[in-house]
């Protein structure tokens, strides 16, 4: 069995029960320099950042190269608690229904706010006997807001969460 590093903001079903700590490593601020010249374009810089993420965490590389702030914590402090566990995510995890909800782009550090349905239905949490103990209750598709930061060089996701406005993908 292939184990790959996954992105841990998928699994929101094990976030619920592990807070997330106070203090997060300091991550470097995103430029400050030049901003999108419409919402559509920061839009899509977003969505390519987001799939960005996705790809990395399903290739087992670094996908926190596309965290900052909360974000990072939460993706810290999760991977640690599962490496305390014996704990890994296999599997890839998607996305579909991209939605620019709002950006704010004609300021220093442009923010960008989008719905996203991530699918984590091919995706499961093993333990070192590489025993399935992914949580019966988990959902598989998940109505995530989610936030981006950063200017037109790059943006960086700074915070996910769970969409509770129509509760479904």
């Amino acid at each position: 069995m292939r184990v790959h590093r996954r992105p841990l903001i998928p699994f929101l079903a094990l976030a619920v029960v592990f807070s997330v700590a106070g203090c997060a490593p300091p991550a470097p601020s995103p430029a400050a320099t030049t901003t999108f010249a419409s919402d559509e374009e920061a839009f899509a810089a977003a969505e390519e950042t987001y799939r960005g993420y996705i790809a990395a965490g399903n290739d087992g590389t670094d996908a926190t190269r596309f965290l900052i702030g909360p974000a990072l914590a939460s993706e810290i402090d999760l991977s640690r608690t599962l490496s305390d566990q014996n704990l890994a995510m296999v599997g890839a995890s998607g996305f579909d229904h991209f939605v620019g909800v709002d950006a704010t782009v004609n300021v220093k550090v442009a923010t960008v706010v989008a719905r996203v349905c991530l699918d984590v239905s091919d995706t499961r949490i093993i333990d070192e006997g590489g025993a399935d103990v992914t949580p019966e209750s988990r959902a598989d598709r998940w109505l995530l807001s989610i936030t981006f930061v950063g200017d037109k060089s790059g943006l960086l996701i700074s915070d996910s969460t769970a969409d509770d406005d129509d509760g479904s993908c």
